[in-house]
């Protein structure tokens, strides 16, 4: 049975790394004639990634939500998806908190982010926004790395082959 794939949550820190994520969630928008919900989750710098009991959400301050907006507006034409239907969202909180629960309530059929790079004791002392998100997350997690360029314009599928390793898990299955 062929997928769907009608709403795609991109999440995005303003970062080169989330711009060539975005540059793959308009690939596949374009194809699959979806639409890109562009998310970017603000919290400061003393607030727990994941969030939990007594974090209490930081509330915008006076402009801040609508300077936001027209920033990830700007982005969004930046990385090339000026011409897939792209809402801009975002979320005063914990990014990995935020994402999997806008992901769910859209609900989203991909979510879509962009990796650092990062490897060994950084990946472990610093852990990632997509890491955590791809072991939480109910919906399919496509992470782009560092070194991914756009794929193809409108006209071609936006991969060629996909790797999907099993281990005969209902949930891998499921991933098939």
């Amino acid at each position: 049975a062929a997928i769907g794939i009608r709403r795609i949550l991109c999440g995005v820190d303003f970062s080169d790394f989330s711009r060539h994520a975005l540059a793959h969630a308009a690939a596949i928008a374009r194809w699959y004639n979806a639409t890109v919900t562009l998310f970017h989750a603000y919290a400061p710098a003393m607030s727990s990634d994941l969030g939990g009991p007594g974090v209490s959400e930081p509330p915008f301050r006076a402009g801040q939500r609508d300077g936001l907006i027209e920033e990830l507006t700007r982005f969004a034409e930046s990385a090339g998806a000026a011409d897939v239907p792209v809402a801009c969202e975002v979320w005063p909180g914990p990014a990995v908190r935020g994402i999997i629960e806008r992901a769910a309530s859209l609900p989203a059929d991909l979510i879509v982010l962009g990796t650092y790079g990062r490897s060994g004791v950084d990946r472990l002392m610093l852990g990632s926004v997509a890491e955590k998100v791809l072991r939480k997350a109910a919906a399919p997690t496509l992470t782009v790395p560092p070194p991914a360029t756009a794929p193809g314009g409108p006209a071609t599928p936006p991969f060629a082959r996909i790797l999907c390793p099993v281990d005969f898990s209902e949930s891998s299955m499921r991933a098939v």
